[in-house]
């Protein structure tokens, strides 16, 4: 399991963490999630909301490499965007 204060992508503000294909990261507020998670269904990657600020991932147990890519494109995009 990994936890820590820096997603690894520049935005050390969003706590992620998780284990095998169940993720989750937290953001600042109820509102910047709610925000992002709607950034992430806009882009094609539904999530679950977590309380009280967070977003979950969970994944079907054959998903390939190339959708798990896909899923890290979206992530990057409504992140860059929520900065924006």
């Amino acid at each position: 399991q990994r936890t820590g204060t820096d997603t690894g992508t520049g935005w050390p503000q969003y706590r992620a963490r998780g284990r095998g294909l169940l993720a989750a990261i937290t953001l600042p507020s109820e509102q910047e999630r709610n925000c992002f998670r709607q950034l992430l269904w806009d882009g094609g990657l539904a999530t679950l909301p977590s309380w009280p600020r967070s977003v979950r991932f969970r994944p079907s147990l054959n998903v390939t490499p190339d959708e798990i890519d896909t899923a890290l494109d979206i992530l990057s995009t409504a992140f860059e965007k929520l900065e924006g």
